[in-house]
């Protein structure tokens, strides 16, 4: 392998594991973008180029440098949900569509926590707010106005995680938790059924 290639993020790129080779090729004329340290977080979050774009709340505009400072200062609050763009598919949201792309970014299911700058998970980390971009979701997700774009978003993730996946009825195991937690479900509907009448 070359020594531009090397510098390109080439090949080599691969042996760094995880999230740890997400930064882009260097291009004509622009400058490199080092790779993110493998043990230490504090070079990521908003302090680093790739991890920055990332995480840069849907709406905001990384490419500006007072966006940028405005982040990595903490001069401006990231909310939970404020949710970033790593969420969207290409990292591109269209405010004009939010629901484009939402949640359909390949490194979403392990990209959040690798890309901040804390050593260990909390709910509430000073910069993003994870307890409260969580329930966020959640709130959209069980939104009852956005139910054709919550099934259309459930089946694009059952095909991504397991794309040889049925969409038959699968069987329940007896004494499952599943199995108790449908059987209790019914049960509390029947009688709610017998209270009416």
């Amino acid at each position: 392998m070359s020594d531009d290639e090397n510098q390109a993020g080439g090949p080599s790129r691969k042996r760094c594991g995880s999230a740890l080779h997400l930064a882009p090729r260097k291009k004509a004329g622009q400058p490199l973008i080092l790779p993110l340290s493998r043990n230490i977080k504090s070079d990521r979050e908003f302090n680093h180029d790739v991890t920055g774009r990332l995480l840069c709340p849907a709406g905001l505009d990384w490419s500006h440098a007072e966006t940028k400072q405005s982040l990595k200062s903490g001069k401006t609050a990231v909310h939970g949900d404020q949710w970033p763009m790593f969420l969207y598919t290409g990292y591109h949201y269209d405010p004009d569509e939010p629901w484009k792309g939402l949640l359909r970014s390949e490194i979403l299911i392990f990209i959040r926590f690798s890309l901040t700058s804390s050593s260990a998970f909390s709910r509430t980390d000073m910069i993003m707010d994870s307890e409260n971009f969580y329930h966020s979701i959640l709130d959209l997700l069980e939104d009852p106005d956005e139910n054709e774009e919550v099934a259309d978003l459930m089946t694009w993730w059952t095909r991504r995680v397991f794309p040889n996946s049925s969409s038959s009825q699968r069987c329940i195991s007896k004494n499952s938790a599943l199995s108790e937690i449908r059987e209790k479900c019914a049960a509390l509907r029947q009688l709610a059924t017998a209270d009416t009448n």
